[in-house]
């Protein structure tokens, strides 16, 4: 009896992380891009609701300089709650800060609206404003999923 009831309590427990979201705090130990990092435990993480400009577009490695200095080395908060890519997607703060709301509004990192829903448009339209970062191009620039977008569209017509 007590076995059957641990184990249907083991079983909730399972279920819960693997679909409820998970807050932990660990340190981050590598930056690749504005957009993903690498914590302390190997796992990468993708950054929820944002999308940098890749490490090749304009302001790609300024937005990545600028994770670095916010994570980098540094105890970071994160609620996951999706996998992209065999990464965790989620949302960090540092000390009660949102990483990702700081990178839009520093014009580093647009609100990536498929999936953040707008959540940082308030943001991006700050820093718009302001002309900071990738809005002091025209039009803000390419965007990254364009840009990704495209690039693989030209390695096909290579191949």
């Amino acid at each position: 009896m007590l076995h059957s009831y641990l184990a249907k309590i083991f079983g909730v427990f399972i279920l819960l992380n693997l679909y409820l979201p998970s807050a932990l705090a660990i340190q981050v130990v590598s930056v690749h891009d504005g957009d993903t990092l690498t914590l302390e435990d190997g796992r990468k993480i993708r950054l929820f609701g944002i999308d940098a400009p890749e490490i090749t577009q304009p302001y790609g490695k300024t937005a990545r300089d600028a994770l670095k200095s916010l994570v980098l080395n540094k105890d970071i908060s994160l609620n996951c709650f999706d996998w992209s890519y065999s990464r965790r997607v989620c949302s960090a703060s540092i000390n009660g800060l949102d990483v990702q709301k700081k990178l839009v509004l520093r014009g580093l990192a647009y609100d990536y609206t498929h999936y953040s829903h707008g959540l940082y448009k308030n943001e991006e339209a700050l820093a718009k404003e302001k002309s900071l970062g990738v809005w002091a191009m025209r039009d803000g620039g390419e965007r990254p999923w364009k840009y990704r977008y495209r690039i693989r569209q030209q390695e096909k017509q290579r191949n």
